[in-house]
């Protein structure tokens, strides 16, 4: 699947002249369908393979119903990577059937899908012929549609996540900082935030991060008990199962050199590589910047950096592409689109194979990141006025 990126979006008169043409000229109205049948067909998918046995919905379900009918909360039968106090909100469908509890579970996402992308186009300025291509890039992201194949949680992730990062852009840094520790709680690889908040000295963020993740583990320790809190942090410790690490929905450095049957180390030492240029390199940039590098390289420097978790660049992939900034990113709109079949796809046989189209979303988030990085090293990549007026050093 491709865009047509020479064609001006249906109704714009003014497509090829304002910063954002480069990356949103495509037949947007007809993406979108495209887009949503092809939601559609996963979601049913879901229904043909079976809730129980392929999706990550079943997961959390079973988690809750364990903890609701006194039994040990996590299970080394079924893994799970969300935090306790997470399944506050899977306890309502604890004991529904599992098709009944996706169908409502995948409506209340599609709820917070809606709100997310509400209030980033009322965050960036983007022109009304615009909005459709947005949409139509939410609509065929691989990421979404695996969120809806699986029932996972990215949306609610790209909630808290887009708020802080709205937050931080409006100079309010105590809000954002609590938003960013709950995003932190929920998912862990997020913890990158905070040496974030460190470098670019956002004390007052620093603060009220660390101070929400406190408050989340206590509140997870209080609902849910101390043994359920550990058997989480147990699960997180573990080193990836090898069917992980070679997933094809993993975009990480670790699985990118697993399919090339590389040593466990060399996975690391690219990771950390990609955390400290990131911190580096975001002492100085604007929060746009900043958190499409923060975001993208957590995804590559996670051992499980799974695709899914797209959702939550969306407020910097839109705020970079409105300025103008990822012009050249066309090459992006047709990767993340490359349909997820199963966790096999590409991963045997041929290394080759494996390390392009079966590495697709790696390079995805990695053109990305060296996008991001090469921008906030030339001249091009100072702050944008939206940005110039927020006080770092706070």
């Amino acid at each position: 699947m491709s865009f047509d990126t020479t064609a001006q979006i249906t109704g714009s008169p003014h497509a090829a002249s304002d910063a954002g043409s480069g990356f949103f000229d495509f037949s947007a109205n007809e993406a979108i369908v495209i887009g949503l049948v092809t939601s559609i067909v996963q979601f049913s998918m879901a229904f043909v393979r079976g809730i129980s046995a392929e999706t990550d919905f079943a997961i959390f379900q079973a988690t809750a119903a364990r903890f609701a009918a006194g039994q040990r909360m996590y299970s080394a039968s079924s893994t799970d990577f969300t935090p306790p106090i997470f399944h506050v909100l899977l306890l309502p469908l604890a004991h529904l059937d599992p098709r009944i509890g996706f169908i409502l579970w995948t409506l209340a996402n599609v709820a917070v899908a809606c709100l997310v992308v509400t209030i980033v186009l009322r965050s960036v300025p983007v022109a009304p012929w615009r909005r459709a291509a947005v949409v139509a890039l939410v609509t065929n992201a691989a990421g979404v549609q695996m969120t809806i194949r699986l029932g996972q949680v990215s949306w609610i992730a790209a909630l808290i996540v887009t708020l802080a990062w709205v937050d931080l852009r409006s100079g309010r840094h105590t809000t954002a900082g609590a938003w960013a520790g709950v995003a932190i709680a929920l998912k862990p690889f997020l913890l990158l935030a905070i040496p974030v908040f460190v470098v670019r000295r956002q004390w007052k963020a620093l603060a009220t991060c660390i101070l929400a993740i406190l408050t989340s583990c206590l509140l997870s320790i209080g609902v849910f008990g101390e043994l359920a809190f550990a058997d989480w942090i147990q699960t997180l410790r573990a080193v990836p199962d090898p069917d992980y690490a070679t997933h094809f929905l993993n975009a990480s450095w670790v699985a990118l050199t697993s399919r090339a049957h590389l040593p466990y180390f060399v996975g690391l030492s690219c990771s950390a590589a990609t955390v400290g240029t990131m911190l580096w390199l975001v002492r100085t940039r604007n929060e746009d910047e900043t958190w499409m590098l923060l975001l993208t390289g957590a995804l590559l420097a996670c051992p499980m950096g799974w695709v899914y978790y797209q959702p939550i660049l969306l407020g910097p992939v839109v705020a970079l592409a409105m300025a103008g900034r990822l012009t050249p990113l066309g090459l992006i709109v047709i990767v993340s689109v490359v349909p997820a079949l199963n966790k096999d796809l590409f991963q045997h046989g041929s290394v080759l194979v494996a390390l392009t189209i079966g590495s697709v979303y790696f390079w995805s988030f990695a053109t990305l990141f060296v996008r991001s990085a090469w921008m906030s090293a030339t001249p091009s990549g100072r702050p944008s006025p939206s940005a110039e007026t927020t006080n770092i050093a706070t």
